[in-house]
């Protein structure tokens, strides 16, 4: 896909990769969401809404990464990982 590596979705090391450099997001947007914190089946889960909509939970406004720098980041991880060799 465009948003993966086909052989190594690292989604959480992307995330920690740009919590240590933002620049890694090429293009982001905001949106409205929320965190659904009922326990049950759906806790945790987070909700986004349409600017025109907001029911009333406590909805505030995030970044969301739509692109990253995929080579940079790689190089990045693979630094990384490859540091203690």
């Amino acid at each position: 896909t465009d948003n993966a590596w086909m052989d190594m979705p690292l989604w959480d090391e992307v995330i920690a990769g740009v919590a240590i450099d933002p620049t890694l997001t090429v293009r982001s947007t905001t949106i409205k969401a929320a965190v659904d914190t009922n326990f049950g089946r759906s806790y945790g889960q987070m909700l986004s809404f349409k600017d025109d909509a907001e029911p009333g939970i406590g909805a505030g406004e995030v970044n969301v990464a739509l692109e990253l720098d995929a080579p940079r980041f790689r190089t990045m991880f693979v630094d990384a990982v490859t540091a203690a060799e």
